[in-house]
């Protein structure tokens, strides 16, 4: 059974799956609309109902960019975005973390390969977009308006 859940105007379709181990598991997937929870919710529910779901099983940083591109890139992005963004995933993403398995990335591998600098200053611009969000602290919000 799937449901949408609104939290602080992001939607959220929330459902339980069974993993490779036989372990039952929930997930949470944001959507960009209501509307497009609702068609997640619908597929979810099919999909049990002719007991097919299947969840992602992305273990590499390319499978992770190769699925996002395939669902999100080929619907959102219009044709030069896509080509582009297909183009520098090939050439600055894929060649050096591309293999990296998505357990493995942390804060100082992203450091080592976009430079500290570059890492700040993401961080910081998340925070501000996301000011509202309970999962930064109070300190952390304030040192992202200073940056």
């Amino acid at each position: 059974m799937a449901s949408i859940v609104n939290r602080n105007g992001n939607f959220y379709v929330v459902f339980s799956y069974t993993d490779e181990r036989g372990k039952k598991k929930q997930k949470w997937e944001s959507c960009q609309s209501e509307a497009d929870a609702n068609r997640r919710k619908k597929e979810i529910k099919f999909k049990n109902g002719i007991d097919q779901l299947t969840l992602p099983k992305c273990r590499t940083i390319t499978e992770l960019l190769e699925e996002y591109v395939a669902i999100y890139g080929k619907n959102k992005w219009s044709l030069s975005v896509y080509t582009s963004s297909k183009s520098l995933i090939k050439n600055y993403i894929t060649p050096f973390i591309g293999e990296m398995k998505i357990s493995e990335v942390s804060a100082r591998v992203l450091e080592r390969y976009y430079g500290s600098e570059r890492v700040t200053m993401v961080l910081a611009a998340t925070i501000q977009t996301k000011s509202w969000d309970g999962r930064f602290s109070p300190q952390n919000k304030d040192w992202a308006f200073t940056i």
